[in-house]
């Protein structure tokens, strides 16, 4: 019996428990027993709901576009909800409306209204009821027949009206919208006009300012001419001072108060007042004009005084007017002028240039004395034709074209071989001139001088670089060869770089003893043994033994890689390095101009005779160095001795 009471009671409490879990559960409990609530946006517009809210709203099933709780609202919460939801949005706290009454044709509801914000934005409107739902008297209610079947079509007329205006009212809110942003890009071009105006009356005002600046210059333009910075001063008929220029306290210590007395009665800085006076009455008695020079008491300062008359409109003399012209820089620069002619001529006798000059019809040219003389020719002035008679005969055409047609701005330069008139070296001759605009008309001249010393330095400095170029040449292709070998047979980089950079610095000394050498001597083969081995002396027994052979700067090269590669190994491997014995260089001539040159190793104790291998970058760099030569390369080696033996042509 007990258990079949716990069994009963574990029975109850399952049956008691509820999965929240279930959304249907959910919705159930919302939409039957929740208040009816509303899910809007901050503009009004219906996102979500819940509950019966037919009390309430007026909805219109299968409705798909946008709906707004305002315009869907029955009368009576129309005007609550659109307040409530403006008053939440500013806010932004929970609100209430209490004691409304929603009106329906079915009968009243009243209800306090919620306004809740929420954290994503939005409004939670919900309907609490106050009271039961007040259903409309049947008394109120009219009794119809089939007959009134028409009062139901016209409400569902009524009903597709009002979703109609419903439509329009969003399409209008959508226009509004559109209205407003026009009305925004009119309000900002409205901006952009008044910037754009106050932009332009910025730009008026500073054009003003110019006129006015344009005004002043003007006027100061105008008082600029009438007013001089020459000394002038004007005499009336009885020789007193009727007006003058403040330039004229630089002769006439004159004030404002001394208009009106004699000039003669005035104190001045010009040493000669009696010739001024008397050139005053010569041209008030004769009418003609006067021009003298006159100067200071201490002949520090110069002028050029122009008296000329006074003339009324009846041409009548009524004095005179004195303008002074100060020469003092003008004859400073003559006489500097003068002194730079002399040294200019000095220093044209001192570096041997000719003078030149056409004559302003182009027919004769005029040299002198220098330039006569580096022609060969006697007369100082000839015609042009006897003057390219004269030059060298390939030279006549561009001699005619340059004297003629030369250009205004650049000079032009003509150099041509002369013979000597003794019958010795011919001379080299540029002649170098311009044409040049003047205001007596268009002048041509230059100068003339010698440049056989130039010429021959230069003809020589050709040669030598042909000769650099040609030695750099073979050298990069020697090079090149070694590295291109020494890529295929280095092992490692480090190896590679050993390699090269030992063979460059053989290559470096060789060149080095080239130009080590006195000049007009020529390197023997001796000198590159003695070059290659000279860094192990000391290590063994080393004798060098042969007859003198010189060698050509590209044989020297050669010669000198394929010693350093012949040195390397025998420190290594040899006698100049772990191996005690001697080391013999000895070479002969044969047959007039073949060299035979032995590289012997000899040994103390025997030495254990190294197996036949691969080639490596040093044998094959002495068999390519060899056929440089047009030689050949033999190698002997026993266990007391190894013997390398080089063949090859001499070339002188």
């Amino acid at each position: 019996e007990r258990g079949r009471r716990q069994q009963e009671d574990d029975t109850d409490r399952r049956a008691t428990r509820v999965d929240w879990s279930d959304d249907s559960v959910h919705d159930r409990i919302l939409d039957v027993y929740g208040p009816a609530t509303l899910q809007v946006s901050r503009q009004g517009e219906v996102l979500n709901s819940t509950g019966r809210l037919g009390r309430y709203l007026e909805m219109q099933p299968g409705h798909q576009s946008a709906q707004f709780a305002a315009s869907i609202a029955l009368p009576g919460v129309r005007e609550a909800i659109s307040a409530i939801v403006r008053q939440v949005a500013q806010s932004g706290k929970r609100t209430i409306s209490r004691d409304l009454t929603a009106n329906s044709e079915f009968g009243k509801q009243r209800f306090d209204l919620i306004g809740d914000p929420l954290s994503d934005g939005t409004i939670l409107l919900v309907f609490r009821e106050r009271d039961r739902f007040d259903p409309a008297h049947e008394y109120e209610i009219e009794d119809v027949d089939a007959a009134d079947s028409h009062v139901q079509s016209l409400e569902n007329e009524l009903r597709s009206t009002r979703a109609r205006l419903h439509t329009t009212v969003e399409e209008l809110e959508t226009a509004n919208e559109e209205l407003k942003s026009s009305n925004e890009e009119m309000m900002s071009m409205n901006e952009e006009l008044q910037s754009t105006n106050e932009e332009l009356a910025t730009v008026n005002d500073e054009l003003k300012d110019k006129v006015d600046a344009l005004s002043v210059a003007n006027a100061d333009l105008s008082n600029f001419f009438s007013s001089t910075a020459l000394p002038l001063v004007m005499l009336d008929a009885d020789g007193c001072i009727r007006n003058f220029t403040d330039a004229i306290q630089s002769v006439y210590p004159l004030r404002h108060g001394d208009r009106g007395r004699p000039l003669s009665e005035m104190t001045s800085r010009i040493g000669e007042d009696a010739k001024v006076l008397s050139a005053i009455r010569h041209v008030m008695e004769t009418g003609e004009e006067q021009t003298l020079t006159v100067a200071d008491a201490d002949e520090h300062r110069t002028w050029s005084l122009v008296v000329t008359p006074y003339r009324k409109r009846e041409d009548r003399i009524d004095g005179v007017t004195l303008v002074f012209s100060e020469l003092t820089e003008a004859l400073r620069l003559e006489d500097d002028l003068k002194t730079e002619g002399e040294r200019l001529r000095m220093a044209l006798d001192v570096a041997g240039l000719g003078v030149w000059e056409l004559s302003r019809t182009g027919d004769t040219i005029r040299f002198d004395t220098i330039g006569a003389q580096l022609l060969g020719v006697e007369a100082e002035e000839m015609e042009v034709a006897a003057f390219l008679a004269h030059l060298p005969e390939d030279s006549w055409n561009e001699a005619q074209e340059a004297l003629e047609n030369s250009d205004t701005k650049l000079p032009f330069s003509l150099t041509f071989t002369l013979p000597s008139a003794e019958g010795g070296h011919a001379r080299s001759v540029q002649l170098v001139g311009r044409r040049l605009h003047r205001s007596q008309g268009l002048r041509t001249l230059g100068v003339i001088f010698d440049i056989t010393e130039e010429e021959e330095a230069r003809q020589v400095r050709e040669v030598m670089l042909h000769e650099m170029n040609h030695r750099v040449k073979n050298l990069f292709s020697i090079i090149s060869g070694m590295v291109r070998i020494a890529g295929h047979s280095a092992e490692t980089v480090p190896d590679l770089v050993e390699g090269v950079t030992a063979r460059i610095g053989a290559l470096a000394r060789s060149h080095n003893l080239t130009h080590r050498a006195p000049a007009g001597t020529r390197l023997t083969l001796t000198d590159a043994v003695e070059g290659a081995v000279e860094p192990y002396a000391g290590h063994a027994s080393v004798t060098v033994d042969g007859p003198a052979v010189p060698l050509t700067p590209e044989t020297l090269t050669t010669l000198s890689l394929m010693f350093h590669e012949l040195a390397t190994n025998t420190a290594k491997y040899g006698v100049l390095g772990a191996v005690d014995g001697s080391l013999n260089v000895s070479w002969s001539l044969e047959h007039g101009s073949e060299v035979v040159l032995d590289w012997t190793e000899r040994y103390d104790v025997p030495a254990v005779k190294p197996s036949k291998e691969k080639k490596g970058f040093g044998s094959t760099l002495m068999q390519m160095s060899a056929a440089q030569l047009d030689g050949r390369i033999e190698v002997e080696q026993t266990e007391w001795m190894r013997r390398t033996r080089l063949n090859y042509e001499n070339k002188k």
